[in-house]
């Protein structure tokens, strides 16, 4: 037992330190804690942090308390998830995985121990926003600090939902067939839903008080003891605007006890069931198993799919003259889309689906369903082209080729946008004799994707990113659908000239900063 508990201490302090030993984990911390001076309103200038009925309810250590927690544990159960969904895969590059394959430590250890490290390390980061908000308190607060009332309130918000979170990132690493880019897009899905049950829960006569257990963020229960708290459904969290003219209402904070901690132990045990099913589905780093992690592999299903595909994809290539030899940038070029093509035959499946859909479906249709449905093929299509090679230790021998090391991120942007006009060339030229708007912002879009793919693969060394903000962007593009801000690949055909510049310019300055960071690691090769 004292070796046991020997082990699991040192991979939980491994994996904490590994990850703040990272400068994204101290940039990431300090622009959470940093977002809260954001968050929190100055009490003078009529807005609140929560609303009832138009009346400001004080900014109490509870109130601020309650809006600051809410909207981090909504950011940290996204962006979380990319953060640590890591951990697996990290063992695999580094080749430390068979030394710990080698190791007498059981994999449901080596696993609670990768889930508490990883629980710590989400908690330091919203024990950081927590810090935050108290210091904002007693510039912009009403009241008297109340650090009780903080700890009591993150504590009940988040620490189920960062359990969850450090769960599934987990479980989904251990299935070979979620631990990769699918994996990743089908968390940000799961993550969409998850928003949206706590108001059909409230809403619904009919739920059971056991479904509010499935809502990790606490919403559920936060809005029925604010509406029987007030007696009113018209309560707003967040930054609002009020009627400073009406009296102010008080907030004396949320009850923890009884049915309300119930309720949040059933997160609790909901990754307590990932956890032992990722101990299943382990592979404890079985040359064999891992294979799809190393991305030399797939799993069953695609792999037959993908291999009955090779062919066909191969006498394409050669068919239009793609395979044969040309020195120089376009040569490199068009071996990298042939390499993309080749890994991923379904690409050309997905092409194949979407041109008779965007050649005789109506304009209209083709704008808000097939563009959206577009935008999320080439995300999962182009998120590891610019972070494939570093990954698999070919970027030195790459860089050794004539004007490809000093060109790098020319490069990948020029394989990434070959790969997207396959999908947006057909709708450009639709577009183009239907809707100028829609044209250009399609344009725009069809440079922003392989910029940021190609610029955010560079600086992070990964797609998570790049995967995590196209979503969160067409997601909240399909949920606003009448701003033209968020009109980013022409599916409503609102965008502005200022938004279409906008978007174009963060496409070129994505792309120079990942010029600026690849000219800064040559130096010192």
């Amino acid at each position: 037992m004292p070796d046991r508990s020997t082990a699991l201490r040192a991979i939980v302090r491994a994996e904490f330190l590994l990850r703040f030993r990272r400068t994204s984990s101290i940039i990431i911390l300090l622009a959470v804690a940093a977002g809260v001076y954001f968050i929190v309103p100055e009490p003078s200038s009529g807005h609140s942090m929560i609303q009832v009925e138009g009346h400001h309810v004080l900014q109490n250590s509870a109130a601020v308390a309650l809006a600051t927690g809410l909207n981090c544990s909504l950011l940290l159960s996204l962006f979380g998830y990319y953060l640590v969904s890591n951990s697996l895969r990290r063992e695999i590059l580094s080749h430390t995985a068979s030394v710990v394959a080698a190791t007498r430590v059981g994999s449901l250890e080596y696993l609670t121990g990768k889930f508490i490290g990883n629980v710590l390390f989400l908690a330091v980061i919203g024990a950081g926003c927590m810090l935050s908000a108290m210091a904002m308190f007693l510039l912009r607060g009403e009241g008297t600090l109340e650090p009780l009332v903080f700890l009591a309130t993150y504590t009940w918000l988040l620490l189920p939902m960062v359990a969850v979170v450090a769960a599934i990132a987990l479980l989904f690493e251990s299935v070979s067939v979620l631990s990769g880019r699918v994996g990743d897009v089908l968390y940000f899905f799961i993550w969409g839903g998850s928003l949206g049950a706590p108001v059909a829960i409230v809403q619904s006569s009919h739920a059971h008080r056991w479904l509010e257990m499935v809502d990790i963020l606490g919403l559920t229960e936060v809005i029925t003891q604010l509406t029987r708290r007030f007696n009113t459904e018209n309560i707003s969290i967040g930054f609002s605007t009020t009627n400073r003219a009406l009296a102010p209402m008080h907030f004396a904070g949320l009850e923890f006890g009884g049915d309300a901690l119930l309720v949040r132990l059933g997160p609790l045990v909901a990754a307590a069931v990932c956890l032992l099913i990722a101990r299943a589905a382990f592979h404890r780093f079985d040359p064999v198993r891992i294979k799809r992690l190393s991305g030399r592999d797939r799993w069953d299903l695609r792999r037959r799919i993908e291999l009955r595909l090779k062919p066909a994809t191969g006498w394409l290539v050669s068919l239009t003259g793609a395979g044969s030899r040309r020195a120089g940038f376009s040569g490199a070029v068009r071996a990298d889309v042939i390499m993309t093509l080749l890994q991923s035959p379904l690409i050309l499946v997905a092409v194949g689906v979407f041109l008779p859909l965007t050649l005789f479906m109506d304009l209209a249709d083709v704008r808000t369903g097939v563009l959206p449905a577009m935008v999320v093929v080439l995300v999962i299509a182009l998120s590891d082209i610019a972070s494939r090679d570093p990954s698999a230790g070919m970027l030195k021998l790459l860089c050794s080729v004539p004007r490809v090391r000093e060109r790098y991120v020319l490069w990948k942007f020029c394989s990434s946008l070959a790969v997207t006009l396959l999908f947006t060339a057909v709708p450009l030229v639709r577009l183009g004799g239907g809707s100028a708007t829609a044209c250009i912002s399609l344009a725009v879009g069809t440079l922003l994707l392989p910029a940021a793919a190609t610029g955010m693969g560079v600086l992070t060394g990964a797609g998570k990113l790049f995967i995590v903000t196209v979503l969160m962007l067409l997601d909240a593009a399909l949920n606003a659908q009448g701003v033209p801000g968020l009109d980013f690949f022409g599916c409503y055909g609102i965008a502005t000239p200022a938004t279409q510049a906008g978007y174009f310019g963060g496409a070129v300055l994505l792309l120079a900063a990942a010029h600026a960071k690849h000219a800064a690691a040559m130096k010192k090769l």
